[in-house]
């Protein structure tokens, strides 16, 4: 996969692809709505030198916006996505919708920081990222307040999900709204069917609790021939759906010694001391239950887009999905929102078109293509969920709508002490997985955590 300037190739047949550098299938997701489009109308390019963009109802004055020809660069980080599809379903409807627009993408690499375009001038018109990453373009003073923009092309936003766009305002201190959500990702139980037969286990079922998983990872440990029972991911995604802040924003100190945090932990301790289990949250076992070595795995749904992929090559998995495990404490939840944003950053010379792009991409009929294909919409339109992932061969006759039976927790409050909290907080995991009492182990890192936390407050 290359960086820069990319060759226009049309895709025949969208592959959505999970891992090693490429777009998560089920992440893919763009926003359907209501209207017969998105809200930006332009008329094409006019003797004038200018493009007529009015609301989606014509209830507005027209807006004018050069057609001179223009390249929006766009930077791509922590989201992936491959050249392919960057075609398809960036390139293609922007150039259909406004033809005086070309695309350009520039990935973040080692050769090309955030940092270093800033600093030499050159930082590109958008922003294509990871709700994690908001904060780390704040500090680099690239963030841009959309709700001019969105008023003044009379833009859908009503049409989104509610809830995904309060977690996109959390970032801004006065209201404001920073990005469009383009992709949201879910969260599910996947399991191998075969292994079950094999040993005359039971399905999980939806809205399962994390403790009957449980119990059905050690029957099928008790009979295993040398499969894996079951892999819940990292300790950070596990304890998701419930929200907890690792910083308390009043104090600034760790705060992971609650019950909560420490049934989590011991819970989760619980499953890696399963015999047989050697999950260790770091992406392998994603090749390992691919590969039919796992019975049952804590996952995002890039999988559907992989199983998809597998089938392509001609090879077949007797596969199925239930609800992702809730906690009794967050019934209903699955893990943390996983939503890809649409940014224009701040220093954008074309900030109109860049919004533009925006209002292309996220039209109907390419909403209604991604849902078909396996994108989970950001748009409140219940009708989407019907007819998701059913051009996916690999979803024939599997729980699908059992993907909708729970909803995303919210991210839990962001302080710019997490990262310091986290690494001992890792390390706590691993000390109660070698039998120190999680009591101790959350104590220790807590304790750590919090002289860390004195001094960078000290040197700021």
């Amino acid at each position: 996969m290359r960086r820069g300037r990319l060759g226009i190739k049309r895709l025949g047949k969208m592959r959505i692809w999970g891992r090693n550098g490429i777009l998560f299938a089920v992440i893919l997701v763009l926003l359907s709505g209501c209207g017969a489009g998105s809200g930006v109308a332009t008329s094409g390019a006019g003797s004038g030198g200018g493009s007529s963009a009015g609301g989606a109802d014509g209830g507005k004055q027209a807006v004018k916006v050069s057609t001179d020809p223009v390249t929006i660069r766009m930077f791509q980080s922590s989201t992936r996505i491959t050249d392919e599809q960057f075609n398809d379903l960036i390139v293609d409807p922007v150039k259909k919708k406004y033809p005086y627009i070309s695309m350009e993408l520039i990935r973040s690499s080692p050769t090309a920081k955030a940092e270093e375009l800033v600093a030499a001038g050159d930082f590109p018109d958008m922003i294509f990222t990871g709700l994690g990453s908001v904060v780390s373009y704040r500090k680099l003073g690239l963030l841009t307040d959309l709700t001019p923009q969105i008023k003044k092309f009379n833009f859908p936003i009503d049409n989104f999900e509610p809830r995904i766009i309060n977690q996109v305002k959390v970032y801004g201190e006065k209201g404001e709204l920073y990005a469009v959500p383009y992709l949201e990702n879910f969260s599910a139980l996947f399991y191998n069917k075969d292994i079950f037969d094999k040993y005359g286990v039971p399905y999980p079922k939806d809205n399962m609790m994390w403790p009957d998983v449980i119990k059905l990872g050690k029957q099928i440990s008790g009979k295993t021939a040398g499969e894996m029972p079951l892999c819940p991911g990292s300790f950070t995604q596990f304890i998701s759906p419930m929200s907890m802040a690792e910083v308390d924003a009043k104090t600034n100190k760790a705060s992971i010694e609650s019950d909560k945090w420490k049934m989590a932990l011991q819970m989760f301790t619980e499953i890696q001391q399963i015999p047989g289990n050697a999950c260790k949250g770091d992406g392998k076992e994603v090749t390992e239950f691919e590969a039919g070595n796992i019975a049952m795995i804590a996952s995002n749904g890039a999988r559907l887009g992989e199983f998809e992929e597998m089938l392509h090559q001609g090879v077949t998995m007797n596969w199925d999905l239930a609800t992702y495990p809730q906690f009794k404490e967050a019934p209903g939840k699955r893990r943390r929102m996983d939503i890809t944003l649409l940014m224009v950053s701040a220093t954008s010379k074309h900030p109109d078109q860049a919004f533009q792009v925006i209002d292309a991409i996220s039209a109907r009929d390419q909403q209604v293509k991604r849902t078909r294909l396996g994108n989970l919409s950001t748009f409140k339109d219940p009708a989407l969920k019907k007819d998701y992932a059913v051009d996916f061969k690999a979803s024939k006759g599997k729980n699908i709508q059992g993907i909708f039976k729970t909803e995303p927790s919210a991210m839990f409050p962001y302080s710019e002490y997490n990262g310091i909290v986290n690494k001992y907080l890792n390390a706590a995991v691993k000390d109660a997985a070698k039998g120190i009492d999680v009591n101790t182990a959350l104590r220790t890192a807590a304790d750590k955590a919090n002289q860390d936390i004195a001094a960078a407050v000290q040197g700021q």
